[in-house]
C-alpha cells in the first residue's frame, strides 16, 4: 500500500480554486489526489503540473455526462490497493479535524469500519459579490447555523409531511464519505456507498449510519473530531457560474431564485474553526519555489 490517505474528485472549471485545495489538504496529511477533469476549458493544466511532477497527483480526463458516481467506481476500481483510506469530496469542500492538524492521526481510531460519514459545515457568500483575491478558506467565514433545515426531497425523515418543514432533517447531516476502498462494494449516491458484508459507515461519534437517503445522511449534525467546510457558492458571481455548469449527477438542476435564497442563509454565523490552520499552511508556503507546502511523505499509523 502506497498511501494512508488519498482524495477523489472531479472537477470542470476550477483552476482558480485548484492549488489552495490541494496545498491545504497535503498540509493535513494527504498524501495522494486522484482528480478526474470533466472538460475543463480552463488552464487548470499549469496549475496541476507541479503536483503532477511531484508524484502527488494522478490526473484523468473524463469527458462524459453525468460523471460523479462513474469517477467514483473508476477511482475505487483502479486504484483501492494503494490507499488505506480515499476521501471523496469536492473542490468547494475543504476536510479537517479540529483537534488536530494532522488528520491521519484521527483517521486512526477509525479503522475498524470501513468508511465514516463527515457532515458538512455550509458556508455562504460572505457578501461578496464578485470572486475576491486571495484564499477561499480566509475570505469565507460565515455559515449557516447547524439546525438549519430546507425542504428537499432527500431530507424528508420516513412519514414525514413534506409541507412541514421541521419533518426534514438538518441540511448538514449530509455527508461526504472517507472509504477504506478496499471494503467499497457499491456507490449508490456521492454521500452513500455500500461495503462488504453488509457493514456500515459511521459517523464521527462511531455511530452507524442508518438511513434513507442511500446511507448518506447522519441522524444528527456533529463536527467535534472530523469537519468539511463546504464552501457552498463562494461569491455570488461564482454561485452564478455553478448553476449554469453540467450538473455532475442526474438531479434537477437548483432553479436561481432556490439557490440564491438558500445562500442568503448560509451566512448567519461567523466561523473561523479552520481560519489558523489554513493561515499556517497556505501562508507559510507563498515563498516556497514550489507551490506544495512538503513534499515529504506523511504516511498514516498503518500505511
Amino acid at each position: 500500500m502506497r498511501h494512508y490517505l488519498a482524495a477523489c474528485t472531479l472537477f470542470k472549471n476550477e483552476a482558480p480554486f485548484l492549488d489552495e485545495w490541494l496545498r491545504f489538504h497535503r498540509g493535513i496529511g494527504f498524501d495522494h489526489f486522484y482528480l478526474y477533469d470533466n472538460q475543463s476549458t480552463d488552464d487548470f493544466r499549469s496549475v496541476l503540473a507541479p503536483w503532477i511532477a511531484a508524484g502527488l497527483v494522478t490526473l484523468r480526463d473524463w469527458p462524459h455526462p453525468f460523471p460523479q458516481l462513474d469517477i467514483y467506481r473508476d477511482c475505487v476500481a483502479r486504484h483501492w490497493q494503494e490507499s488505506r483510506w480515499i476521501a471523496f469530496i469536492d473542490v468547494d469542500e475543504f476536510l479537517f479535524s479540529p483537534e488536530t492538524p494532522h488528520l491521519p492521526e484521527r483517521l486512526a481510531s477509525y479503522e475498524r469500519h470501513p468508511g465514516i460519514g463527515v457532515n458538512w459545515a455550509m458556508y455562504g457568500s460572505n457578501g461578496h459579490i464578485e470572486r475576491p483575491e486571495g484564499y477561499v478558506t480566509l475570505n469565507y467565514t460565515r455559515r449557516a447555523g447547524f439546525t438549519l433545515r430546507v425542504n428537499q426531497k432527500q431530507l424528508l425523515e420516513p412519514g414525514g409531511d413534506p409541507a412541514r418543514l421541521a419533518d426534514y432533517r438538518p441540511y448538514c447531516c449530509i455527508i461526504k464519505t472517507i472509504a477504506n476502498p478496499a471494503l467499497v462494494r457499491g456507490i449508490w449516491s456521492p454521500h452513500g456507498f455500500r461495503y462488504a458484508d453488509g457493514a456500515l459507515a459511521v459517523d464521527e461519534n462511531e455511530e452507524p449510519i442508518r438511513s434513507h437517503f442511500e446511507d448518506g445522511l447522519t441522524a444528527r449534525v456533529s463536527v467535534r473530531r472530523l469537519r468539511i467546510n463546504h464552501y457552498w457558492s463562494r461569491s455570488l458571481a461564482d454561485l452564478r457560474a455553478k448553476l449554469e455548469r453540467t450538473q455532475p449527477i442526474r438531479i434537477a438542476r437548483y432553479h436561481p431564485d432556490t439557490a440564491f435564497a438558500l445562500e442568503r442563509q448560509l451566512n448567519g454565523i461567523e466561523d473561523r474553526a479552520v481560519v489558523s490552520l489554513a493561515e499556517r499552511i497556505l501562508l507559510a508556503g507563498r515563498s516556497a519555489s514550489l507551490p506544495l507546502p512538503d513534499l515529504q511523505p506523511r504516511n498514516g499509523p498503518s500505511a
